[in-house]
């Protein structure tokens, strides 16, 4: 006939705030939960060998602390790990890229991502930790500025990287949200989750717009607009081979709208080309 007790509290040594001494209900503890728990039982004329204690720890939420996107032009793709190549990357190392050293994977994949360099492609990191130490999984939103709601872009994803391609997108600003949940590890009923707003980014496919003024002469005046990224640089060639970076003529860069002038000698053509922040190239040819 054993008699067995338990209380808890929540200080390391008992003292008056623990709850008394209870005695067990169904086989379980009856002591509210806390965070020390004790245990003493009367064997009567029986003897002891082994003693287990067995609990099931309150569920905490994931927490995201950031979510970050890579230089446009570049992406990602999961490589089998026996394939790898001597350049690709784990999750680990894709972090630490983009967002730091000291910036480790909790609870991520063992895949390995080959990077993939090609103009349209945008990729989000982000930071999860989860204190139970749960398998995470991640949902990520996108949405237009100015719009209400959240269009789904991926899901299920077991790693907190994503890359996609942007060059189908219209032209605009435009915010990210990631969803991550812990219900891999807890049934669907006790699964949390926390989700994160991202920074603006701005998705720009539309060139520079090269507009000749004047041509016919010796001086050549014209004006470069960008208005979705901005102007990161305008050049000119007289052979179409070696490029010059060209001054304003205000001598600053405005990256929205820019006049430049040049001139030429008789029967010179001129090469113009113009970049803005999101790789589109324009260019123009002036022929005397």
């Amino acid at each position: 006939s054993f008699v067995v007790e338990t209380r808890s509290g929540n200080t390391p040594k008992p003292d008056a705030s623990w709850y008394p001494w209870t005695a067990l209900r169904d086989g379980r503890s009856a002591s509210p939960a806390s965070r020390y728990f004790q245990y003493r039982l009367d064997p009567g004329t029986g003897s002891v060998t082994r003693v287990s204690v067995a609990y099931l720890p309150k569920n905490l939420p994931p927490k995201l602390a950031r979510l970050a996107l890579l230089d446009p032009g570049v992406g990602y793709i999961t490589v089998p790990p026996a394939t790898q190549p001597p350049q690709a990357k784990s999750a680990d190392q894709i972090y630490q890229d983009a967002l730091g050293n000291g910036v480790s994977v909790r609870n991520g994949s063992q895949a390995h991502y080959q990077p993939v360099f090609s103009k349209g492609y945008l990729t989000a990191v982000w930071r999860a930790t989860d204190p139970n130490g749960d398998t995470l999984q991640y949902t990520l939103f996108s949405r237009a500025e100015g719009e209400k709601e959240w269009r789904q872009l991926a899901k299920e994803l077991d790693d907190p990287v994503f890359s996609w391609d942007v060059s189908g997108w219209p032209d605009g600003r435009y915010r990210l949200k990631v969803v991550a949940t812990d219900k891999p590890s807890n049934p669907d009923a006790d699964a949390l989750t926390d989700e994160l707003v991202g920074p603006v980014f701005t998705v720009d496919n539309t060139p520079p717009v090269i507009r000749v003024e004047s041509g016919r002469s010796r001086s050549v005046a014209f004006t470069v607009t960008d208005e979705a990224s901005g102007i990161v640089s305008v050049s000119v060639s007289k052979d179409g081979n070696d490029f010059k970076d060209l001054v304003p003529a205000e001598g600053t860069l405005d990256p929205r709208k820019e006049a430049f002038r040049y001139q030429l000698k008789e029967g010179e053509v001129l090469y113009i080309r113009a970049e803005d922040q999101a790789g589109n190239v324009a260019s123009f040819l002036v022929k005397p």
